[in-house]
């Protein structure tokens, strides 16, 4: 009986991940394993007249999918708070802050996972020096790292 069960389960798992695209298939694998952390791809801030453009891939391991995630901010600088960028998973939450220590302090690139009442977050810091661009490009640093 327990077996008959068990394979009702996987066979259960594997239908949803063949027939859900692929932002429901990435939260399918997060639903159910507990996520060790995150890769980062296409990094970048990028200016005009008028905002700052926020972009970035980003893959939740275990064997999650790529999701792009995008922000903006009003103005010409970087802000001290990103605040939530957008993606199509609403349990994986993105966002940066500006740490001022160690002087002259670091950006601390943040995500979020809620799963079954619980959060674990994953981060990255970057000097402030990354953010020192001139012209269009705000971000120097490195386009892809690991969120851990």
């Amino acid at each position: 009986m327990q077996f008959t069960t068990t394979f009702a389960g996987i066979a259960s798992v594997l239908v949803t991940l063949v027939s859900a695209t692929p932002a429901q298939a990435g939260a399918e694998i997060i639903a159910r394993q507990s996520p060790t952390g995150a890769s980062v791809t296409s990094f970048s801030v990028v200016r005009n007249a008028t905002h700052v453009n926020y972009a970035a891939t980003i893959a939740i391991a275990p064997g999650g999918s790529p999701l792009a995630y995008t922000h903006a901010t009003a103005g010409t600088t970087v802000p001290t708070s990103s605040g939530f960028w957008t993606s199509s998973n609403p349990n994986a939450l993105f966002r940066f802050n500006r740490v001022p220590l160690p002087s002259p302090g670091q950006y601390r690139l943040l995500l979020t996972v809620a799963q079954s009442g619980t959060s674990f977050n994953f981060d990255y810091f970057s000097p402030v020096s990354d953010w020192a661009g001139t012209g269009t490009t705000i971000y120097t640093g490195p386009s892809s790292f690991s969120l851990d």
